[in-house]
This record gives structure tokens, C-alpha cells and sequence, in this order.
């Protein structure tokens, strides 16, 4: 395990050697063939400590993640997290922000305004994206801007809507 957070491989890549699957599906009792304990706040701040920490990793490096969701961070043994899927990302070497010129598919839910509005994606924009991940660990496991459609969403952010507080 690295010191920031991000598990990497002899090689020097980046791990997926996650003994479970995604937290989420983990949580709502799609694995209970494993003996799993209660999740408690200590988890959950662990969790976010490890991703911010991974994130950190990430940026220093000037890796823009792109895709950051409670679907693509595995919980290893010992609690350890893992971000995962880099199909979005890319690296910052020369810019600051990336614009996105292709129409495929984007997870809104996750996406900072000036991405949804712009197709811009920046380190900040992955920081909202952590915001967005801390809100689903902090609700166990609910699905972003719940009953909202996606294409609604812009909308109301930009007339000021944030999603609740979470209750936990």
C-alpha cells in the first residue's frame, strides 16, 4: 500500500486486487456469503480519508480521475479502499482542465456545474465528485439526487439546489 493512499503493484501500476466488490452492492447485502461486520462512522470517515488521500495522489501527479463514484472505489481486507476505473481519465500535463469534445455517455450525478455545462473536467471538478462520493458513504449507499432526473439536475443546481444533509 502506498503512503498516499493508493495501492499500487509491483510494477508501478495501479492495483485491483479487491477481496470484495463495490461498497454499495457490499452494503445492501448482495455478498452475504461474507462474514461482514455493521458499518460504523469510523468506517465511513476512514473511507473518506483514504479517497481524499488517493485523490491527493492523484492530482500531484496531474492525473484527472474524471469518473469519481461510490460504484468505482473497492473496499479491500482491513478496510483498505481502492479508487478504481480510470476509463475517464486523463492526464494534465499540459493544461489545467480537460474539455471533452466527444457525446458518449457521462455520469451527471457525480459532475461538477461547469462540467455538466461546459464538458470541462479539472481537479476540481473531481473534488465535487468527492463531495458527491461523501454524501453516498454518509447516506449508506443512496443514489445521488434521489428521484431527480439527470437531465434536470443542471437546472437545479444552478438555481442553487443542493441535495440534504445526510442524516448518519
Amino acid at each position: 500500500m502506498d503512503s498516499q493512499g493508493v495501492n499500487m503493484s509491483p510494477d508501478g501500476y495501479l492495483s485491483n486486487n479487491s477481496s470484495q466488490p463495490e461498497w454499495r452492492s457490499n452494503y445492501r447485502g448482495d455478498y452475504k456469503d461474507y462474514n461482514l461486520k455493521p458499518i460504523c462512522t469510523q468506517d465511513l470517515l476512514s473511507w473518506a480519508f483514504q479517497v481524499a488521500r488517493g485523490m491527493e495522489y492523484l492530482s500531484q501527479r496531474k492525473v484527472l480521475h474524471g469518473d469519481l463514484a461510490a460504484r468505482n472505489i473497492l473496499l479491500a481486507e482491513d478496510n483498505v479502499v481502492k479508487i478504481c476505473d480510470f476509463g475517464l481519465a486523463r492526464t494534465m500535463y499540459k493544461d489545467n482542465n480537460y474539455k471533452k469534445k466527444s457525446d458518449g455517455l457521462l455520469p451527471i450525478k457525480w459532475m461538477a456545474i461547469e462540467s455538466i455545462r461546459d464538458r470541462i473536467f479539472s481537479t476540481q471538478s473531481d473534488i465535487w465528485s468527492f463531495g458527491v462520493v461523501l454524501w453516498e458513504f454518509f447516506t449508506l449507499a443512496e443514489t445521488p439526487y434521489p428521484g431527480m432526473e439527470a437531465d434536470k439536475q443542471y437546472q437545479k443546481l444552478i438555481e442553487g439546489y443542493r441535495m440534504e444533509k445526510p442524516e448518519y
